[in-house]
C-alpha cells in the first residue's frame, strides 16, 4: 500500500492519497491502478480487467496507459474525458482478435480548484463522503444494477445478486459505450474513494462510513478496509483513497 501526499501550487489544493491492488483468491491480477500528480491537478485511475474473458489485465493496463498518455502534462476537463475513455476503448478493440475478447471497467476521478471530474464504464465505484453521509455514488453499469433502479430488488440485494457481475457497459465492447460522467464539488475534509468490485462487494456503504469516522489518516482509513476486503474477497481487489486536506 503506498501514500502520497499532493500539493497542487496552481490550484493550491493539499491532498493525501493511498492506494493499493491485490491478487485476492485468482490465479491473476487483473486489476490496474494509477495516480498521477501534473501541473493542472491529479489523476486517479482505476481499471477491472473482465476476469470472464482472456487477457483481462492486458485490457485493464491498456485502459489506464492510454489515459495516462492522453492527460499527460494536459488539463482535463469534462468533454475531454469521455474521449479520452473513447480512445481506451478503440485501442482494446484494435487488439482483440478471434480468440481474445478482452474487456474492462475503468473509473477516473480527476481533482483541480474546488471540484473533481467523475467518469465511470462498469462496475468500479467512485464514492464521495463528507460529515459521515455520502454525497456521490456512481452507479453500477450492471444488470444488477437496472434491477435496483426498476425496483425489482433492494439496494442491499445487490451485493448478493447472481447477475451483479453481468456488464452493460464496458471497454472493449462491440460498441462504444456511454460514459458516464458528473462534476463533484469538494471541501476541506472530503474523502473519495475509488474501487473495484472485489473491494467493495464485502464492504457496506455503512462500514465505509464508519471506518472512515475511526481513521483520521488516509493510509489508516484504507488499510482498515483493506483488511476486511483481504479476508472476504475471493476476486482481485484494489483501491485509492483520497483525503482533501485542504484546497
Amino acid at each position: 500500500m503506498k501514500l502520497h501526499l499532493f500539493k497542487n501550487r496552481k490550484n493550491k489544493i493539499r491532498i493525501s492519497i493511498s492506494y493499493y491492488t491485490a491478487l485476492g483468491q485468482r490465479a491473476e491480477n487483473e486489476d490496474s491502478i494509477c495516480v498521477l500528480e501534473g501541473r493542472f491537478g491529479t489523476l486517479a485511475l482505476l481499471a477491472d480487467g473482465l476476469g470472464g474473458h482472456r487477457n483481462g489485465k492486458e485490457a485493464s493496463a491498456m485502459a489506464i496507459r492510454t489515459l495516462n498518455e492522453f492527460f499527460f502534462d494536459h488539463d482535463v476537463s469534462e468533454r475531454e474525458m469521455p474521449e479520452a475513455f473513447r480512445l481506451a476503448h478503440e485501442r482494446i478493440k484494435a487488439a482483440q482478435d478471434g480468440g481474445n475478447n478482452m474487456k474492462t471497467t475503468l473509473s477516473a476521478l480527476f481533482l483541480s480548484g474546488g471540484e473533481a471530474i467523475a467518469s465511470h464504464v462498469g462496475d468500479s465505484r467512485i464514492y464521495q463522503f463528507r460529515n459521515g453521509e455520502i454525497l456521490y455514488q456512481s452507479l453500477d453499469h450492471s444488470v444488477a444494477q437496472l434491477a435496483v433502479m426498476a425496483g425489482e430488488i433492494s439496494k442491499s440485494e445487490l451485493r448478493s445478486h447472481p447477475d451483479r457481475h453481468i456488464l452493460i457497459r464496458a471497454l472493449g465492447s462491440d460498441k462504444m459505450p456511454k460514459v458516464s460522467t458528473n462534476i463533484l464539488p469538494y471541501t476541506a475534509g472530503d474523502r473519495f474513494l475509488i474501487c473495484s468490485d472485489g473491494f467493495w462487494e464485502p464492504l457496506s456503504e455503512e462500514l465505509m462510513l464508519n471506518l472512515s469516522a475511526a481513521n483520521e489518516k488516509t493510509e489508516d482509513w484504507l488499510r482498515e478496509m483493506r483488511w476486511i476486503a483481504e479476508k472476504n474477497a475471493a476476486d482481485n481487489h484494489s483501491a485509492i483513497a483520497i483525503t482533501i486536506l485542504s484546497c
